[in-house]
């Protein structure tokens, strides 16, 4: 189960998605302190995630 902000949904294991390509911020140089816009390719992801009830804690 997965909590976004305002709603709750399930994943079922094993289910295969795409990442959208989009721009995002990359934080680089010395301690961290200039930005950089980069551009992040689209890829095709897997949950392997186990449903919260069968992990172990």
């Amino acid at each position: 189960m997965t909590k976004a902000w305002n709603q709750k949904y399930e994943t079922l294991p094993n289910t295969k998605y795409l990442s959208k390509a989009h721009w995002g911020i990359r934080w680089t140089g010395e301690g961290r302190k200039s930005p950089i816009m980069t551009f992040i390719k689209a890829s095709l992801k897997e949950m392997n995630k186990l449903p919260e009830k069968e992990t172990k804690r």
